[in-house]
């Protein structure tokens, strides 16, 4: 009888040892979760914040280059071949940019809803794909701006 006790009384705290250690396995896998989503999270963030600082240089540039084309325009005759040559390329340029960066409007904010649900079920694997998804979208607009910023920088130095 002893021996069935002691018996069950062992397999009890084993069963309720592995059951605790799954349960601590469980958190430590879900904060693990959570700070990765927060982390890439963070990285949106910041993407967000250079994709506006670029927006906002391409801003500044165009309209210095649409003032500095205007005077040029009024003055015809100082301008040089090459002068044009590179202001008709950077046209063609700036039009092949724009019509690049149409195709990643509003792609972004397509992910709103399911970041949103995401995050009220907390969804950290499904919040870490999106955030990923949106990451690739936002490097395409960080590398469109820039080229665009490029374009407009050659253009203003020839002008």
């Amino acid at each position: 009888m002893m021996k069935k006790l002691i018996l069950f009384l062992l397999l009890f705290i084993m069963i309720i040892s592995s059951t605790s250690y799954a349960q601590e396995r469980a958190d430590r896998e879900g904060r693990q979760k959570r700070t990765a989503a927060f982390s890439t999270a963070t990285i949106v963030t910041e993407n967000r914040t250079t994709i506006k600082t670029l927006a906002d240089e391409v801003r500044v540039k165009t309209n210095l280059s649409k003032q500095r084309i205007k005077v040029l325009l009024e003055r015809k005759d100082e301008l040089s071949t090459e002068q044009l040559k590179i202001l008709k390329n950077s046209i063609v340029l700036i039009k092949e940019t724009q019509e690049a960066m149409k195709t990643t409007m509003g792609q972004i904010n397509a992910y709103n809803n399911d970041i949103l649900a995401a995050r009220q079920a907390k969804d950290f694997d499904t919040l870490l794909i999106l955030y990923r998804q949106i990451i690739k979208i936002q490097n395409i607009r960080i590398n469109q701006l820039t080229r665009y910023n490029q374009i407009l920088d050659t253009l203003l130095n020839t002008l």
